[in-house]
Order: C-alpha cells, then sequence, then structure tokens
C-alpha cells in the first residue's frame, strides 16, 4: 500500500481509501508523542475484506462479506454478486451414475 491509500486513526480505527481484499504485512513510521520522534508500527498479517456476494449458508442464500459468512460457516462466493433469479445456493441437481462408454453411447 501506498500511505495515500489508506489511513490509521489513533482510536485503533483502520481506514482504506481504494478497495484491497488479501492478506499484508505493513510497517509504517508515525509520530505519537507530538515530538520530532517517531515510533515505528508493525502491522503484521493484516486481513482486508472486500465487498459483500454471494454466501451460502447450506441452500440458503445470503448477501455478505467474507468474514461474516465465513463466521456463519458459509461459503463465501466472490464471482457472485446476487441471490436471484436462480437461488446459486440450491440444492445440487441430481445425475443418474453412468459409466463413460455409456455416456459416449449417447452422443452416437
Amino acid at each position: 500500500f501506498a500511505p495515500s491509500q489508506w489511513k490509521v486513526y489513533l482510536d485503533g480505527e483502520l481506514v482504506f481509501t481504494h478497495p484491497y481484499t488479501g492478506s499484508f504485512f505493513e510497517s509504517l513510521r508515525v509520530n505519537l508523542t507530538g515530538e520530532n520522534e517517531t515510533d515505528a508500527v508493525a502491522i503484521d498479517n493484516l486481513r482486508v475484506y472486500g465487498t459483500n456476494h454471494v454466501c451460502c449458508l447450506g441452500e440458503e442464500c445470503i448477501i455478505t462479506n467474507e468474514r461474516d459468512c465465513e463466521g456463519l460457516g458459509g461459503v463465501h462466493h466472490r464471482e457472485l454478486d446476487s441471490c436471484s433469479p436462480d437461488n446459486p445456493c440450491g440444492p445440487p441437481t441430481p445425475v443418474e451414475d453412468r459409466s463413460w462408454g455409456a455416456i459416449k453411447a449417447i452422443h452416437r
């Protein structure tokens, strides 16, 4: 990150001004005393969660971020933005167990 892309407030709040996701290591130098000295602060393994996407809780579809989805025991799908018109978390499509030869015979 470049310093212009995020801000850290003394109350511990970290605000990103650009969208990022992933795990990062970052260190910075800040003046915590108001004097001319600076103290080093390390942020190790910072996990940034992105925007809301589909979260499947079994067959139930909700829209939430990855952290909340994982906390609920769901599966987060970054590639999906909507639970409609067809529920992407719905029951799987049943199939018949067939051999490769039987499948090839269908197309002859």
